[in-house]
């Protein structure tokens, strides 16, 4: 699941890259607190991508069990999807093994 504070676009690139994705705005979250996500992401089983990397840290800390975490910290105000893509592409190789 891709955080509201990232472009929807990510979703199209993760399912570009085999990946099961959604956005929190398409899922009717927009503007919920961090702590009202924990349970969507638990029940939905998803691995959550965010560049709110201090609350949910926090809030990952509480899990005993979880998909991933993905903080992805932008330089500018425009995304680029190539490093997304990239990451994608690394990760699913890495889960192959």
């Amino acid at each position: 699941m891709i955080d509201e504070c990232l472009h929807t676009s990510l979703v199209e690139v993760a399912i570009m890259r085999g990946h099961q994705a959604t956005h929190v705005t398409w899922r009717g979250l927009a503007g919920a607190a961090d702590w009202t996500l924990m349970g969507p992401i638990r029940s939905g089983e998803f691995t959550f991508v965010t560049n709110n990397a201090k609350d949910f840290r926090r809030l990952y800390a509480r899990e005993a069990n979880h998909m991933g975490l993905v903080y992805w910290f932008r330089r500018r105000r425009h995304i680029v999807s190539a490093p997304f893509s990239t990451l994608l592409w690394t990760t699913s190789i890495g889960s192959r093994r």
